[in-house]
């Protein structure tokens, strides 16, 4: 008897430290669309600081990792953290919520509800709860929220002290006017009119150059579909268009960086303040993906690596070499850090010694072997029929090697240039007067010859 005491005094505090975090509110079927945007609270309501850095969520009878993408993963006594399938998701639908967020891989069931668990570093259950669609909390914005043992439907509040349930908020759900005559009260029910739910359905991440395809959805006042009215697009790049429709469309990012899409919905076309707004955040990054190899595996095998930290759609990514071409089938995903090697059955490429990789819109981004592109002198006719606009930027650059030796050997070639022409003039004149001279000298030996001839007489 006493050592069972004992041993249940040691276990007591041990238990103290984990069945104190529990999972507190439960976002599984989100208003709009729930790709990437699912998220679970957790709650330490023990009295000792918890790390949850090796503790796994138990979701769809697998145990997923917990990475921690914002905060501190030790949680102190009533303090709460986010479990979310996308942080960057989570924060542009709550941008306000500080608590600390995992990043965990998940898809929470909307229509029969699921078991969900805690597992401590070494695997045991913490906390472990099961959770219904008939407890509330279907696509209408609200969350399931715990209540002792239970979970009911209330208002979301990640990161905080969950709000009033259904059970408290009855009267929410339609307002009341009282009005009073003489001694009688009159009660007259004041209907709320639901809001209109708004989402775009765009990829998380996106490749320079390659066009994704980006779609949104909104549901009217009875939860209906709803893609008639004015729609007025930000593409988060400079870039928006408006149209009285909501369709499909393909869009390309032509630079890397982080873009937060918008759409705004009004049932009037100029009016200040749309009925409904949504936004997304789509991270463009460069396409680094390289031809690895070619004939490796065997004649007319090509290898393609993502040499990226993040996985790469290749659909419809060219692979040509010479006149012969490849079109990447839709919806072909290489890993980060992973080899893609191209069967010549699937290919029907044959007969390589180069081969380029090119995306939807033309751009090659990888070649092997490794093209060496050698600068090109450029030739500008300066005719006069032919002008060279001076605002116009040349993309080839031709390097000088010395400016400064070039400028001074053009101006030693002036200086000799001159100095030849200022001895051809002296040696031109020296020889016409030299000639000049000799002219007059013959001339006057010719006259003196005939003064002697004059004196000369003949004698018998």
């Amino acid at each position: 008897m006493y050592v069972v005491l004992f041993v249940y005094i040691l276990w007591l505090p041990i238990q103290s430290v984990f069945a104190g975090v529990v999972i507190n509110e439960i976002m599984y079927d989100v208003e709009g669309t729930d790709t990437d945007r699912e998220w679970i609270e957790i709650k330490n309501e023990g009295n000792e600081s918890v790390d949850l850095i090796s503790w796994k969520f138990f979701e769809a009878n697998s145990n997923h990792g917990l990475v921690l993408s914002s905060g501190d993963s030790v949680l102190d006594s009533g303090e709460y953290a986010i479990i979310a399938s996308q942080p960057t998701v989570f924060l542009v639908d709550w941008p306000s919520v500080t608590a600390t967020i995992f990043d965990s891989s998940f898809s929470l069931n909307n229509e029969t509800g699921e078991t969900l668990a805690l597992k401590n570093g070494s695997g045991e259950v913490v906390d472990e709860i099961t959770y219904s669609s008939s407890s509330g909390a279907v696509g209408n914005g609200k969350s399931l929220n715990r209540s002792g043992e239970d979970f009911t439907e209330g208002d979301a509040t990640p990161g905080g002290e969950n709000g009033d349930s259904l059970n408290d908020t009855e009267d929410d759900e339609e307002d009341t006017e009282t009005t009073t005559s003489g001694s009688s009260t009159k009660k007259t029910e004041v209907a709320t009119i639901p809001k209109l739910s708004l989402s775009i359905v765009a990829p998380i991440t996106a490749t320079v150059g390659v066009p994704v395809l980006i779609d949104a959805t909104m549901l009217g006042y009875e939860k209906e579909g709803y893609r008639v009215g004015h729609f007025m697009w930000g593409m988060g790049d400079g870039y928006g268009f408006e149209s009285e429709s909501i369709s499909k469309f393909w869009y390309t990012f032509e630079y890397p960086g982080e873009y937060v899409i918008t759409l705004d919905f009004a049932f009037k076309k100029k009016e200040d303040k749309p009925d409904a707004s949504a936004r997304a955040v789509v991270l463009v990054t460069e396409p680094k993906i390289v031809i690895s190899g070619i004939n490796t595996k065997g004649p007319g095998s090509v290898e393609i690596k993502n040499i990226s930290t993040r996985e790469v759609e290749l659909s419809k990514w060219i692979v040509r070499s010479g006149i012969q071409e490849f079109s990447i089938a839709n919806n072909t995903i290489l890993l980060p850090g992973r080899t893609l090697i191209l069967n010549p059955k699937v290919t029907q490429l044959s007969n390589l010694s180069s081969v380029s990789l090119i995306v939807p819109t033309g751009q090659t981004v990888s070649s092997y072997p490794v093209a060496i592109i050698q600068p090109k002198q450029i030739v500008v006719s300066r005719t006069s029929s032919s002008r060279v606009p001076t605002n116009t930027v040349s993309k080839e650059y031709i390097p000088i090697k010395n400016p400064e030796i070039a400028l001074s050997a053009s101006a030693a070639d002036s200086v000799s240039q001159v100095s030849n022409r200022v001895l051809w003039y002296v040696i031109g004149l020296l020889i016409i007067t030299s000639f000049i001279l000799g002219f007059l000298y013959i001339r006057k030996m010719r006259r003196e010859a005939h003064s002697e001839v004059d004196d000369f007489e003949i004698t018998e």
